[in-house]
């Protein structure tokens, strides 16, 4: 009796275990993340918050694109995010800093002018017409790699999954990086007339689970896969005020120089 009475409490508590535990190793696991067969265009905004064109030429424009108001161009083909790269900015944060260095006289030397534009590592500054005619070509693309999410919160850890699939042999070096971003995120900005306002600017980078780069990932033929964990706090944050985007990099000597693919959880 007492054999049997111990081999219940055994089996109760492997059952325990394995109901609440994630096996996120197993191939069971990871199948079940649906992988979405399509391209998603990457799209920055450099702004600040102590110019007023970044108001009203700006953000004005990304969120145009993102409701689909601009001709040929679906917004939920399109991941946008606002930087604020200057260190006297109160939206400032090192991430936008970084990647503003791609672009300036720190990188490629393209970056003359806030707002600036940013489709698919290419800089357009103001010129708002030359990005969307950019970004009508970017999202017709057919994807490289299809990607696929998963996210999981318990208290204040939040657990993103990624899936990969290779839809070619890719050999060349490239990373992923995961941004954190505010929905919504209200401060003070100056427009065109001088004034100051308070405005609510919606996703706007803040943070990163990743380095600014991303981490590197490794070659893979075509049907291979990539399955990528980043765990990490919210440090308080409500969750349901943050977004995540994912971006997939092409490198060149270790700096971004195109975007393979991106999703926004």
């Amino acid at each position: 009796m007492k054999i049997l009475k111990s081999a219940i409490i055994l089996l109760f508590i492997t059952l325990t275990f394995t109901n609440c535990s994630t096996d996120d190793d197993s191939n069971e696991f990871w199948d079940a993340i649906t992988v979405a067969d399509e391209f998603k265009a990457a799209t920055f905004v450099f702004s600040s918050t102590e110019i007023g064109t970044c108001d009203e030429h700006g953000e004005h424009n990304l969120n145009a694109v993102l409701n689909s108001e601009i001709s040929n161009i679906t917004g939920s083909s399109v991941n946008g995010l606002v930087l604020f790269p200057s260190i006297t900015d109160p939206l400032y944060n090192h991430i936008s800093e970084e990647l503003k260095f791609l672009y300036d006289q720190n990188g490629d030397q393209t970056f003359n002018s806030f707002p600036s534009f940013v489709d698919d590592m290419n800089c357009f500054d103001i010129d708002s017409l030359a990005w969307y005619n950019s970004i009508e070509t970017t999202i017709n693309r057919v994807p490289l790699i299809s990607l696929g999410k998963k996210n999981s919160l318990k208290g204040d850890q939040q657990t993103i999954y990624i899936r990969g699939i290779y839809n070619d042999n890719v050999s060349s070096s490239h990373s992923i990086a995961l941004y954190l971003f505010k929905k919504s995120l209200g401060a003070n900005q100056k427009i065109i007339s001088g004034q100051t306002i308070y405005k609510t600017h919606k996703n706007v980078i803040y943070s990163g689970a990743t380095n600014t780069y991303g981490k590197v990932l490794s070659a893979k033929n075509k049907s291979e896969e990539f399955h990528e964990k980043f765990q990490f706090d919210l440090n308080n944050v409500p969750s349901a005020h943050i977004g995540y985007a994912v971006i997939i990099y092409e490198l060149k000597d270790g700096k971004p120089v195109g975007i393979i693919n991106s999703l926004i959880l």
